[in-house]
């Protein structure tokens, strides 16, 4: 299986930065230098591009799908009521 590096990778443990908004490895715990991190500017374009996602997602929720909605269920009963009434006339 082929290894997918980062082009980010901690000094201290070699292994991918993980979030560069924070100063620390998430593995190691080593001090990350200022290079590898996103500037004070990014970050909060970053942070107001988030904010607008979940605007967005709050005004567009995403479509339940049939599972979810109830409708399976709702027409299994309905056809279970007129299956009964079609009986009353037999």
């Amino acid at each position: 299986m082929e290894v997918i590096r980062s082009k980010f990778q901690c000094p201290a443990c070699n292994r991918s930065i993980l979030n560069r908004k924070i100063d620390r490895c998430l593995y190691c715990g080593a001090s990350l230098p200022q290079a590898l991190l996103f500037s004070p500017e990014k970050i909060a374009a970053l942070d107001e591009e988030t904010r607008k996602q979940e605007e967005r997602r709050k005004q567009h929720p995403t479509p339940q799908t049939v599972e979810q909605s109830g409708f399976l269920s709702n027409a299994i009963d309905t056809i279970d009521i007129i299956s009964d009434i079609g009986g009353l006339f037999d």
